[in-house]
C-alpha cells in the first residue's frame, strides 16, 4: 500500500495545438484569398464601367423632367441632350472620330449607336441641321425619345472581328 502512495497523480496531456494545420487548410485559404480578391476586382471594375452611365442616365432624366415641366425651352433642350449624345460617344465610348461630324452624319451615328429610327426620320432629326433653323420648333416624342435613349443607355459591348 506504501508503494501506491508514492506514485503521482494523473495528468491529463495536453490538448493537441491548432497549428501547424494540415496542408489541405492552408490549400483552402489560398483558394478562398484568390475567390475574394477575383470577385472585388470584378466589382470595381463592373462599378467603374458603370458609374458614368449611371450618371449620364440621372442626368437625361432630370433633363427630361425639366423640359417635360416647361422649366426649360425645347432649344436648350435639344442643344443638353445633343451635349450628352457628344459626351457618351467621345469621353466614355472613345469615339474621336464623331468630334466634328453634324447634321446627317451626327444622326447618322446617333441612329446606328442607340438603334433608334426616329433620329433619321422622327424627332431625332433635330439633332441635325433642323435645329439651326429659325423655324418654331414642335416635338411632341422628342422627351420620350431622350428617355427611351439616355435614360436607359449602358456600355456597349465590343464584337471582335
Amino acid at each position: 500500500m506504501d508503494l501506491l502512495q508514492q506514485l503521482r497523480d494523473i495528468e491529463e496531456p495536453l490538448a493537441p495545438g491548432i497549428f501547424p494545420l494540415a496542408i489541405g487548410w492552408y490549400a483552402l485559404t489560398v483558394v478562398v484569398a484568390i475567390v475574394l480578391v477575383t470577385v472585388v476586382y470584378l466589382i470595381v471594375r463592373y462599378v467603374r464601367t458603370q458609374l458614368p452611365y449611371w450618371r449620364i442616365r440621372r442626368l437625361a432624366s432630370n433633363l427630361v423632367s425639366r423640359y417635360r415641366s416647361k422649366l426649360i425651352h425645347v432649344d436648350e433642350f435639344v442643344d443638353r441632350s445633343n451635349a450628352l449624345f457628344k459626351w457618351v460617344l467621345i469621353e466614355l465610348e472613345g469615339r474621336r472620330e464623331v468630334v466634328s461630324l453634324y447634321g446627317m452624319d451626327w444622326q447618322f451615328v446617333l441612329q446606328e449607336r442607340f438603334s433608334d429610327e426616329r433620329f433619321m426620320t422622327g424627332d431625332g432629326a433635330i439633332f441635325g441641321l433642323a435645329r439651326f433653323t429659325p423655324e418654331v420648333l414642335d416635338l411632341p416624342d422628342i422627351g420620350n425619345l431622350i428617355a427611351e435613349t439616355l435614360g436607359r443607355i449602358k456600355p456597349q459591348k465590343h464584337r471582335s472581328t
